[in-house]
């Protein structure tokens, strides 16, 4: 029925099997080059014959059902089983200090983690992680949630659940999720949330009415204030449509994004004793210093030029995950220049779990690719 090959296995699928390698090549140093061929042979067969499976729906369904039941009670029992304080990955036991904080009305950003680090987290992404403190007792339950929202958003794109099936099982095979899960960490659960505002700020975009572009400041303004990478998928998704706006649906967007910004830099940074203590203890100091500043803001810039580009819905989500993994490949690369590949991989010299930036996006694109007849066109540039 969609004609599977290996004409199939395009830039995508590739930046899949490299990221999820680098988590097993670090992860299991014993065993990491049989792990390695196994879970290459197995991702490579998974798409080659996937299309020969002929099942009915209804069993697709279940199978479907299943997987999100089981995978999400793991990602339960990993959260309840497992003790932050004794991984050596904190981004846990920042966003939870930070939720500690602005319920105690503390300035969050005098905290640091169980390892000794500055919290990096914006204000957005604390208060998505105060529910999940507040009901049980931890943040990391946020990943577990998230992952619901993962699977409401195949469900939502993709049209059979065949289809929904084989994006499952690429999130649910994936060591780097896996890894995010099992370490507590906020980084894809972050963008996955970000994948879903995109998808329903391109709903809001089809209605030009003011509540709508109300909605759109409001969606983005939230997700830009979680990460500050969130920048380049938000500018691919709005930067066009906002020039084509009337004047007057500027400025409803520009007041409506301006208010929630406030809003929610307030929630944030009202507990600072005073502005000094702000600018020597923020996260944009924090995220903008752990990077080269001046690649981030060549790929913001490539993220404007590419939005007049965008012809079909599809590119929105393919080149996102594009964007996020060359600027982190960028970032990978000078540090193995100037740290060699075993500083980088095994001494944790570069954090590789940036990588999950764009995994949300890379997995629905290879969806998209997938079932897709008109494909991506990923090289329409």
């Amino acid at each position: 029925m969609y004609n599977c090959s290996i004409k199939k296995i395009n830039v995508l699928l590739l930046i899949y099997l490299f990221i999820n390698s680098l988590f097993i090549i670090k992860y299991t140093p014993n065993f990491e080059i049989f792990i390695l061929i196994i879970y290459n042979l197995l991702i490579f067969n998974l798409l080659c014959f996937y299309d020969k499976i002929n099942l009915n729906e209804k069993i697709f369904a279940f199978i479907f059902f299943m997987f999100i039941i089981v995978f999400f009670l793991f990602t339960i029992y990993l959260n309840y089983s497992v003790d932050g304080n004794t991984l050596n990955v904190d981004r846990w036991s920042a966003l939870e200090n930070g939720a500690k904080a602005l319920i105690n009305g503390d300035y969050p950003y005098n905290f640091l983690s169980h390892m000794q680090h500055k919290s990096s987290n914006l204000p957005m992404l604390m208060i998505l992680g105060l529910p999940f403190y507040l009901i049980f007792g931890s943040v990391g339950y946020l990943q577990s949630f998230c992952f619901l929202l993962f699977a409401f958003l195949i469900y939502k794109m993709f049209k059979s659940y065949k289809e929904r099936l084989l994006i499952l099982l690429l999130i649910v095979l994936s060591p780097s999720y896996v890894y995010e899960v099992y370490t507590k960490s906020d980084m894809m659960s972050n963008f996955i949330i970000l994948l879903l505002g995109m998808y329903l700020i391109l709903r809001n975009l089809e209605q030009k009415s003011a509540k709508k572009i109300i909605i759109l400041g409001l969606f983005s303004s939230m997700l830009f204030l979680t990460r500050i990478s969130s920048v380049i998928p938000l500018l691919l998704v709005l930067f066009y449509p906002f020039i084509s706006f009337s004047l007057k649906n500027k400025l409803i967007f520009i007041i409506s994004s301006l208010t929630t910004s406030i809003i929610i830099l307030y929630i944030g940074f009202h507990n600072a004793n005073n502005f000094s203590e702000i600018v020597k203890n923020n996260p944009f100091t924090v995220q903008a210093t752990r990077q080269p500043l001046y690649i981030t803001l060549s790929f913001v810039i490539l993220s404007v030029l590419l939005s007049f580009r965008i012809k079909v819905k599809s590119q929105y989500y393919s080149f996102s995950g594009l964007l996020l993994f060359m600027m982190i490949f960028i970032f990978f690369i000078i540090s193995l220049l100037n740290y060699g590949l075993q500083n980088v991989i095994a001494n944790s010299y570069f954090d590789i779990s940036y990588f999950n930036m764009c995994m949300p996006f890379v997995i629905v694109s290879i969806g998209l690719m997938f079932f897709n007849n008109k494909r991506l066109k990923l090289w329409s540039l």
